[in-house]
């Protein structure tokens, strides 16, 4: 719930185009973090899409999302949904 809070305060600076991600990396994410790639759609261009089911732990979620901001994304886009 940390890293979510932290995420949304993230001020786009300078470029604003999203970061591309490889599968390679998309997917040491998910091993890194104990879920699965499906969590972490690749669209089009590399773009990351983090969907989570909503049961979904909040420790793994918080990982991923400390994993995709430690690799400097300077773009976020923020749909919720609800928990159980």
């Amino acid at each position: 719930m940390i890293a979510l809070a932290a995420a949304l305060a993230v001020i786009m600076t300078g470029d604003a185009r999203p970061m591309r991600f490889s599968a390679f990396q998309r997917d040491r994410i998910a091993r890194g973090c104990h879920v699965p790639a499906s969590w972490l759609p690749l669209r089009k261009g590399g773009r990351l899409h983090f969907q989570p089911p909503a049961s979904a732990d909040y420790r793994r979620v918080d990982c991923v999302l400390q994993a995709i901001i430690s690799r400097r994304a300077q773009r976020y886009l923020f749909i919720g949904n609800e928990g159980p």
